[in-house]
């Protein structure tokens, strides 16, 4: 494996994988033609998580979701309980007691993804309010 503190890149979800289909089990869905399949385009497609490839030097941004933040002082800042895509930025969202904020995934505002211990550490300058 790859290491397990510092900033680590994320795996995306929205990447094409290249899998070969051993069986096919449908569960109260006939799909028999396009017009029958369109119902469904933009859908999510499920993969339980024990079918996930293990990534090397990247994690699954929901192994993340519920690791505490902590600021570079040491001090909680919250609870991640999002991560997003907006644009070109990937966005953690995290809770503080009833208030939320946003941060960009970048070098200078998350400054230690620590995948051992569950947790992050952020500055805090990179914080914004979700409140208008």
């Amino acid at each position: 494996g790859g290491p397990d503190v510092g900033h680590l890149p994320l795996a995306r979800t929205d990447e094409l994988v290249g899998v070969d289909v051993l069986s096919v089990r449908t569960v109260g869905v006939g799909v028999e033609d396009v017009d029958a399949a369109k119902k469904y385009k933009g859908m999510d497609v499920v993969i339980p998580e024990e079918m996930l490839p293990e990534l090397e030097d990247e994690i699954y941004w929901n192994e993340l979701v519920g690791c505490p933040v902590f600021d570079r002082n040491g001090d909680e800042v919250g609870t991640l309980v999002d991560y997003m895509e907006a644009g070109g930025a990937d966005i953690f969202r995290i809770k503080s007691g009833r208030k939320y904020y946003l941060i960009s995934n970048n070098i200078d505002h998350v400054l230690e993804i620590n995948v051992k211990e569950k947790k992050l550490v952020i500055d805090r300058i990179g914080l914004v309010s979700e409140e208008v």
